[in-house]
């Protein structure tokens, strides 16, 4: 069985860059490799706007067509490929817009659409009409969470849910996470570590006021920053910079993925303050997979990975109080947050990467 998985136009893989996205694609191409009697390959961009194929054979690299476009010349590589590898599924990952594309080159293919959030759902990359229509011939869609299955009905206005999808969750590297150092003594000081892009939606804002109130309470918290402010958010990194002066607050920026699970062991637990509804939220499974419980936003997918046994959820997640009530609770009771770090580690072990590949698999299988 031949398997061609297709990365979007902009996100690189292998993941130098960190991105869920390009960490999940990578994670489960390398695992379906090695199963036996299915041979995987895997397109993706390229730094210069190269064309990059993972495959049996070894790594490839393609030039793009200079008279294309960056965007247009990756699609032009990727039917290109399709067409001399004779796929017998190809999976696209999280862009609706290139089933069809894919379908008229290779009509008796099934096509697997496999969806990470709503975004290009929107009407600003495919018309609502448009995306009924894929969805609804597409050979399987598969969603990351529970909630961006109805999250998607309810955008598009579906009278029924798809009958061709499946809930299929992400993993983690419970190997590469796994704590090699003695984990921190309980709070006080509680030592937070937060990590992501540095965006309004991610509400490192409201975090931050929570901790300014409990500073004024002497309360010893410590924050670590992990990830940096995309250019086009310049004011709201301005407004982060001026909520985080006086603070105990450490901003290492972006780090590589092969870095993280060490800086995350030298912290108590994850805050995720998310603002919009995120569909999964894959960096919570790797705190836990790591040994940290996590406390985040009741909100979007994230209830469904973080429970009052592993973590705490914060409702409403706009509310600087209930963020700073959350915080108090484990440093007034160390013993609960003792109990949600040996949550944190079970609940991990219902996320590994091995047991993602195998649905795919099965999936596959039942397309043919």
């Amino acid at each position: 069985m031949r398997i061609v998985l297709v990365a979007p136009e902009d996100l690189p893989i292998p993941p130098m860059r960190g991105g869920s996205v390009q960490i999940y694609l990578y994670a489960l191409y390398e695992l379906l490799k090695n199963r036996p009697n299915m041979k995987v390959h895997l397109i993706s961009p390229r730094e210069n706007f190269r064309v990059c194929l993972h495959s049996p054979q070894g790594l490839q690299n393609y030039p793009r067509t200079r008279s294309l476009s960056p965007a247009s010349a990756y699609r032009h590589r990727v039917f290109s490929l399709l067409q001399s590898i004779r796929p017998d599924v190809v999976q696209i990952d999280n862009r609706p817009n290139l089933v069809e594309p894919v379908q008229r080159r290779l009509p008796t293919v099934p096509v697997v659409l496999n969806l990470h959030s709503l975004t290009f759902l929107g009407p600003q990359h495919i018309h609502p009409d448009r995306a009924r229509q894929v969805l609804g011939k597409t050979s399987a869609v598969v969603f990351n969470s529970h909630y961006l299955a109805h999250a998607v009905s309810r955008h598009l206005r579906l009278s029924t849910p798809l009958a061709n999808g499946h809930v299929i969750y992400p993993g983690v590297d419970l190997v590469r996470f796994a704590p090699s150092t003695t984990p921190l003594a309980p709070p006080p000081p509680l030592r937070l570590v937060y990590v992501g892009r540095i965006i309004p939606q991610k509400g490192i804002h409201v975090l931050l006021l929570a901790l300014r109130h409990l500073q004024m309470q002497r309360q010893p918290i410590h924050l670590t920053i992990i990830g940096r402010t995309p250019p086009w958010e310049r004011a709201y990194g301005e407004t982060v910079r001026q909520l985080a002066e006086g603070l105990r607050i450490t901003r290492p920026g972006f780090l590589s993925p092969l870095a993280l699970p060490a800086h995350l062991w030298e912290h108590h637990a994850l805050v995720c303050p998310s603002q919009s509804k995120e569909a999964f939220g894959l960096v919570n499974i790797e705190a836990m997979a790591a040994g940290l419980p996590v406390i985040a936003s009741r909100i979007g997918g994230i209830p469904e990975i973080v429970d009052e046994t592993c973590g705490q959820l914060v409702t409403p997640p706009q509310s600087p109080h209930r963020w700073e009530h959350a915080l108090k609770l484990w440093l007034e009771h160390p013993q609960i947050y003792l109990q949600a770090r040996e949550g944190a580690k079970k609940r991990a072990l219902q996320f590994p990467w091995e047991q993602t590949a195998r649905q795919f698999a099965n999936l596959y299988e039942t397309l043919l």
